[in-house]
């Protein structure tokens, strides 16, 4: 997206004045952060929608403070406001999760449902030591492939 696509996508969806700071956050993590949304809200509009709430946000702007780990800041941003989003507006959406290895379903319970690792062992009836491996798991078989 060209510079001024971005300032009129930004500025079209949201009434709040951006800064500069803003605009550059988006032109230059904006796809990172709407890949990020897509993950947990497969519907465009919606996650355009927080998208737009990301990068208009006081915390993406204190993602400029931070010069070493910008990225981690803007998904970090992305992710609580796409589970924060999800949690007002689809509270009782399930994302599918039959079928996978127990590290996958854990994953995804994690990440896609902003489940904690108790809740997590709760809704699958494991104890809470299970989820922390398993999570680990995930994350071995992730560096591997």
């Amino acid at each position: 997206m060209h510079k001024s696509d971005a300032s009129k996508f930004l500025n079209s969806s949201h009434k709040v004045p951006l800064h500069t700071e803003q605009l550059a956050l988006y032109e230059r993590y904006g796809a990172l952060a709407y890949g990020v949304i897509l993950q947990l809200i497969p519907e465009t509009s919606a996650a355009q929608e927080v998208l737009v709430e990301v990068f208009t946000s006081a915390q993406v702007l204190a993602c400029n403070d931070n010069e070493h780990d910008k990225t981690l800041c803007v998904v970090r941003t992305a992710r609580a406001k796409a589970i924060a989003y999800k949690q007002r507006n689809m509270p009782n959406q399930v994302i599918e999760i039959k079928g996978k290895s127990l590290p996958e379903q854990v994953f995804n319970l994690a990440f896609h449902q902003g489940l904690s690792p108790d809740a997590i062992a709760e809704t699958l009836a494991i104890p809470r030591e299970a989820v922390l491996k398993a999570i680990n798991e995930h994350f071995k078989n992730f560096r591997k492939s």
